[in-house]
């Protein structure tokens, strides 16, 4: 990782259920920025005291992956994959994990476009992103039983959601306004640090006044910012 760079990590969970204290976690997907595929990691590679028992998954997947970030990016990750990893968390009664700073995709799109519907699946299909994988609804039940090829096809399905995760952040990043600064040089893009930026006017805010807009010309980015007067001085 080049000095002074965001660790930026894409991540998607599988559960029992949508609430955290009755479910549990099936398995954690991920992959890192600069990785060409993603991992994953399941009960059964990590298994607790009972089939159910995400204890060791959830253990291991904060301390060697989550603690690891700077930035996690997933698809509604901030109304069910971080609440439901944060609440498995201290009902096992683990230390709180790293505060890493999050940008949940679904989020944005919900504020900034007008899709008929924000699934991944649905904007997946308009983008020509990488398709949803579907497992079957009676797979999640069969897990119960140790049913093992189900297993598979559920880490399958969510192999593949961090992979269109990963696809959508490359075309929706330029468009995210607040994208957190995944380096700290002014004179480098926000989001993919190239410093290839170009002035293009003034901004104007109520709380700091004016500002210089500038756009990446990256070919693969194209982000907007924004720098004080004293940065492009």
């Amino acid at each position: 990782m080049a000095e002074g760079k965001a660790k930026l990590l894409f991540w998607d969970i599988e559960t029992r259920g949508l609430v955290a204290d009755y479910g549990s976690i099936f398995c954690i997907g991920w992959q890192w920025e600069g990785e060409k595929k993603p991992h994953v990691v399941s009960i059964l590679d990590k298994p607790g005291r009972h089939p159910l028992d995400d204890s060791k998954m959830v253990k291991w997947f904060i301390e060697h992956v989550w603690n690891k970030a700077d930035v996690a990016v997933g698809w509604y990750s901030g109304g069910h994959d971080e609440p439901f990893l944060r609440t498995r968390a201290i009902i096992h009664r683990f230390p709180a994990p790293k505060p890493v700073t999050t940008l949940d995709l679904w989020g944005k799109v919900w504020k900034r476009f007008k899709f008929s519907k924000n699934s991944l699946h649905n904007i997946s299909q308009h983008l020509g992103l990488p398709p949803k994988i579907w497992s079957k609804s009676t797979d999640f039940e069969a897990i119960l039983y140790g049913d093992k090829k189900a297993m598979k096809r559920i880490c399958t399905h969510c192999l593949r959601d961090v992979e269109t995760t990963v696809a959508a952040w490359k075309r929706f990043a330029p468009y995210v306004t607040t994208h957190p600064r995944l380096n700290h040089d002014p004179g480098k893009c926000r989001v993919c640090g190239s410093e290839k930026l170009q002035l293009r006017g003034n901004y104007f805010s109520a709380a700091k006044g004016r500002a210089k807009r500038v756009q990446c010309q990256n070919p693969g980015c194209l982000a907007w910012d924004t720098r004080t007067l004293k940065e492009v001085e």
